[in-house]
């Protein structure tokens, strides 16, 4: 991982598990071990954080109230929040990768970004959009962050 200023993360599966209402909508987010260190270590550091994300027809109030909720929000610059939602676009092509790049400052250069999620699927269309890839939050703060 060469290089990497901005991390964005996927939400479900990778950051949080993600507890749907009955009517489908999101509830509330349980954030997954190890998660709120790391991202507390990348941080510290001076990673600039961020997440792209599937989020149905949650709004940024819904997915911030649910952030908040997982004590995640915090960690995130409001600027570097891709919700498909708000961008109508979603992670099954590199499109929204190459936006995030655009958003951070690195349109140019995507390599300084890194896409953090468990689907494979995601993990290549981000690597398409020129990012780097990894699976876990807990190995990416282990291998960026020096202690």
């Amino acid at each position: 991982m060469i290089d990497v200023q901005v991390v964005f993360f996927d939400i479900g599966e990778t950051l949080t598990i993600a507890h749907p209402t009955p009517a489908d909508r999101l509830a509330r987010l349980e954030t997954l071990p190890g998660v709120l260190q790391s991202l507390g270590r990348l941080k510290h550091a001076g990673f600039r954080l961020g997440i792209i994300s599937n989020t149905g027809e949650e709004t940024s109030q819904t997915m911030r109230r649910a952030l908040s909720g997982a004590k995640l929000y915090d960690f995130f610059e409001p600027t570097l929040l891709i919700y498909s939602s708000e961008v109508n676009m979603k992670k099954d092509s590199p499109e929204i990768f190459r936006l995030a790049s655009e958003r951070a400052g690195f349109a140019t250069q995507p390599s300084h970004c890194l896409f953090v999620g468990d689907d494979q699927r995601e993990r290549n269309f981000a690597a398409d959009a020129g990012l780097q890839v990894a699976t876990s939050p807990v190995e990416v703060a282990e291998l960026l962050v020096r202690s």
